[in-house]
């Protein structure tokens, strides 16, 4: 099964203003980044996506999504 981020009407920080050291420290206590070449796709690590997410973690991967362009989210139980 293929989650994609749906609701856009959370708003947008300005990602592009950020560097991805920058992202990547602000990145939700517990979560490990694993990027996959220099320009796009990072694994994404310690996050379990069928437990409530708050806000912040939230805003943190949609950013992660619009600088990255491809985010995975390995071993998750979407059943």
């Amino acid at each position: 099964m293929v989650t994609a981020i749906q609701d856009l009407s959370v708003p947008v920080t300005d990602y592009w203003e950020k560097s991805l050291d920058e992202l990547a420290a602000s990145a939700p206590a517990g979560i490990t980044l694993h990027h996959l070449s220099p320009i796009i796709g990072t694994e994404i690590l310690g996050i379990d996506l069928n437990a409530p997410i708050n806000d912040k973690t939230e805003q943190f991967l949609l950013d992660m999504f619009l600088q990255r362009k491809v985010i995975f989210f390995r071993n998750q139980d979407r059943s």
